[in-house]
């Protein structure tokens, strides 16, 4: 069944109440709060978190790439990087979007799947669990 039939038959067996529960769900993870931009565009928050997901093929380029962007010795970074084979690591926090995008761009040039985000290291592994990432 394709999305459009679920989501059709969705708000034809919901209540309008449970249709707004769902929309503002929706909303809330695409946009921000404060200043209903979409997140990754938002300007009103100036703590961005870089988060590291998964390594990919050429470690020794990561490595690399995480020592460039932290400032951190190869020892630091080669064991930040075989680290975050098990699980996502926040590379980088509390920056302002511009850096944190340029530390996306960095990373992500170098073959890794990076995340930035802007919530807390809880809030993002609940939802790295739940979406696998």
């Amino acid at each position: 069944m394709s999305i459009f039939k679920k989501l059709k038959e969705f708000f034809r067996r919901s209540s309008s109440s449970e249709i707004d529960k769902w929309v503002d769900k929706q909303y809330a993870e695409i946009f921000c709060a404060d200043c209903d931009n979409p997140k990754l565009e938002c300007s009103c928050r100036a703590e961005w978190n870089v988060v590291l997901v998964s390594p990919g093929w050429c470690i020794y380029d990561i490595i690399k790439a995480v020592q460039q962007v932290t400032g951190w010795s190869l020892e630091e970074a080669r064991a930040t990087v075989g680290m975050s084979e098990c699980c996502p690591f926040f590379v980088s926090v509390g920056l302002h979007l511009q850096d944190a995008l340029e530390v996306h761009d960095r990373l992500v040039s170098s073959g890794a799947k990076v995340v930035i985000t802007n919530e807390d290291f809880d809030t993002f592994m609940r939802g790295h669990n739940k979406e696998n990432l």
